[in-house]
């Protein structure tokens, strides 16, 4: 287990925010720093994994000029997905590759014999075909016949540690020898991607981001997963989340499946869906960095004008301050109250259990 996120995140993050443009693959610059913690104590294993059922086949519709260089790369994608993610998947099937400008996505419904995933890479933009591979073979080890906002983090959160163990690897062992010149482009996208997507949240959120205060931050994505859940391609929060999640090492292999924890299950009802939440009861505990089944509950509060409160996290967004505090359980009838008199216009309060599952308390406050 590993983490890609420490001290210097705020600097390696902070230096890609003020650039007056973001990291494209090809651009020309000093390669950024990787993610601290993203070097193993060893290299990882150069090996692919013999009889890895992650064996993507690139189809015809990827330009034969370039199509043989793409397969290398999406054959090391696979070792390193199937090294994070082990084991068989939920259910296997064959994986085609095809080029489709509506992608990236994996298709389940179109061939019941074999997972379709498309791709938009049809040139040598190895950074992002690693990106978006290793997104979708995610899905496919968590089962693509589910998604939610908890599972699109989970598949971002591979995304980046793929980019930057592909780095490591080719650092020491690139397919080719000439292939070691991408190493720093690989480092660049993945830190790229997160700075992009945190430009669009409020800025003590940034904030809290660059400064590793991820209890803040798991309080936030809290407070915004009823929107994740409920509309689940929300790429700028699973970047948040998938940052949250990685500040510290992560058991990868507790994901493989994590698809199958709905009601009802792929098993059951097996076409595609993403209406569906995870069964908080049995999902790995260390989605409570990203605000999912927290022993606290949650209260929230909107405000017209700045709130005299002290602690919690208050941020101002869509013009109205919002603050947010994790409570014990049994404050309800004491916090809610002290919250009217402060004068907010709007009110939250989420038990100790999913707010989509079990159902939350919100609306204007009584008298307001």
């Amino acid at each position: 287990m590993q983490a890609f996120a420490s001290r210097s995140f705020r600097g390696a993050l902070g230096t890609l925010l003020a650039a007056a443009a973001f990291i494209g693959y090809g651009a020309t610059r000093t390669p950024a720093a990787p993610m601290p913690g993203a070097r193993a104590a060893a290299p990882p294993s150069l090996t692919p994994l013999a009889g890895s059922p992650l064996q993507p086949r690139l189809d015809e519709t990827f330009p034969s000029a370039v199509r043989e260089d793409l397969q290398t790369v999406a054959d090391e994608v696979a070792a390193v997905v199937s090294r994070l993610l082990p084991g068989p998947p939920p259910a296997f099937r064959p994986i085609i590759c095809t080029v489709d400008p509506n992608g990236p996505l994996t298709d389940v419904t179109t061939d019941p014999s074999r997972y379709r995933i498309t791709l938009t890479v049809t040139g040598r933009y190895y950074a992002q075909l690693v990106y978006q591979l290793s997104h979708e073979l995610a899905h496919v080890m968590m089962d693509p016949r589910r998604t939610n906002g908890s599972v699109e983090t989970v598949a971002t959160a591979v995304s980046i540690r793929a980019l930057m163990d592909i780095a490591d690897r080719w650092q020491v062992q690139p397919p080719h020898p000439r292939w070691q010149a991408y190493v720093p482009r690989f480092r660049e996208y993945a830190l790229a991607r997160q700075a992009e997507a945190l430009r669009n949240f409020p800025a003590p959120v940034r904030a809290a981001a660059y400064d590793g205060r991820w209890d803040e931050v798991a309080l936030y994505l809290r407070y915004r997963r009823p929107e994740s859940e409920g509309r689940p391609y929300n790429r700028d929060l699973h970047h948040l989340a998938a940052m949250a999640l990685c500040a510290e090492p992560v058991p990868w292999a507790e994901f493989v499946g994590l698809g199958t924890l709905t009601d009802p299950s792929p098993e059951r009802d097996p076409v595609f869906r993403s209406d569906l939440q995870l069964d908080l009861s049995r999902v790995p505990l260390c989605l409570r960095r990203i605000g999912i089944g927290r022993a606290t509950a949650l209260a929230a509060a909107e405000f017209a004008a700045r709130p005299a409160v002290n602690g919690g996290f208050l941020f101002f967004d869509g013009g109205h301050w919002v603050w947010l505090g994790e409570m014990d359980p049994a404050a309800r009838d004491t916090c809610l109250p002290w919250l009217a008199r402060l004068g907010a216009t709007r009110l939250l309060w989420e038990p100790a259990v999913s707010p989509m599952a079990r159902g939350a308390v919100a609306g204007a406050v009584p008298g307001s």
